[in-house]
């Protein structure tokens, strides 16, 4: 879905009219939210027509912050009408740390970070023709935690803003795939590699920058790459992994059977016998979490109903 948002200063002019229909032609937008419209009730549905069908005209009453932090995917986007940075406005007046106490206190409070975005970085200008312009930044997007678990990919893209003095937002709400990859998954057999504490230890204790919901989803993102090298090099493969070390028993019994009693043969075959049953172990716990069955409950390890269940779910 693409969402655009734009403050649209004003619909009784026919020209802004005719610039959010081109707006939604061009863009295949299913859903636009239009702010500072200053068209009367009476007037608003004519004007709907005009743009398009099917569009709603709502009010948002009450404050956000009087909503409070939620556990549901969140995206606060608009004119926020204030700076979030010292780098958000040139060739006007100085950004102090007092103008932007406010709202970085209200982003922080709600659990919210700036949505990433591209193309042109300031949303609004005053259009002046013979000094130097002033450019700020004060349509952004925000969002919480869980919307960034559900949508990671999301960002602002910031259109020209045409007869506006500020720039449109699009949002592309569930971006096409480039190609179809694998999500991280985290499996429990991670825990019993040796290294996995050190490198949790590790990374967590890296400095990153950003208020503190910002600087977990840095931590978990970063921890994210190397929990996915360890998998790669030392659990990718299992199965074959488990044939490797099966057979590796068998050639020791093998020879055990022509020397009966060396103590050397002894001692690798009880290493064999701890790897094999290592690795049938991690091969039953990854099993377990991709089929999402309690083996133990069910009592059906290493049968075919489960190997069917795991082949469902990758269909």
């Amino acid at each position: 879905m693409i969402l655009i948002v734009w403050n649209v200063r004003g619909l009784n002019d026919p020209s802004k009219v005719a610039d959010v229909r081109q707006l939604l032609h061009r863009t295949k937008s299913e859903l636009i939210c239009l702010m500072e419209t200053r068209v009367k009730q009476h007037k608003s549905s004519g004007i709907q027509k005009k743009i398009s069908y099917g569009l709603t005209w709502d009010r948002v009453v009450g404050g956000i912050r009087a909503i409070g932090p939620m556990s549901l995917p969140w995206i606060c986007t608009g004119d926020f009408n204030s700076v979030l940075q010292t780098d958000d406005r040139i060739n006007g007046s100085e950004v102090t740390d007092y103008e932007v106490r406010d709202f970085k206190e209200f982003v922080e409070d709600m659990n919210f970070m700036e949505i990433q975005s591209k193309r042109s970085y300031f949303s609004w200008s005053n259009k002046a023709h013979v000094e130097a312009r002033t450019l700020t930044r004060i349509d952004t997007g925000l969002i919480n935690f869980e919307w960034l678990l559900q949508f990671p990919n999301v960002e602002a893209v910031y259109i020209s803003p045409s007869l506006s003095d500020h720039t449109p937002l699009l949002y592309e709400i569930f971006p096409p795939s480039p190609r179809k990859g694998k999500p991280f998954r985290f499996l429990n057999c991670l825990i019993t590699h040796p290294d996995f504490m050190s490198l949790v230890q590790e990374v967590w204790n890296n400095g990153v920058q950003g208020n503190p919901m910002n600087r977990i989803w840095k931590k978990l993102k970063n921890l994210k790459v190397q929990l996915k090298d360890l998998n790669l090099n030392s659990f990718c493969n299992v199965d074959e992994r488990v044939d490797l070390a099966q057979q590796a028993l068998l050639d020791i019994q093998d020879q055990m059977a022509l020397d009966l009693h060396s103590f050397v043969l002894m001692e690798q075959e009880t290493t064999a016998i701890n790897q094999l049953k290592y690795w049938r172990s991690v091969q039953e716990s990854i099993y377990r979490q991709k089929s999402k069955v309690d083996w133990v409950k069910l009592g059906d390890s290493n049968t075919k109903y489960i190997f069917s269940m795991v082949k469902h779910r990758k269909s």
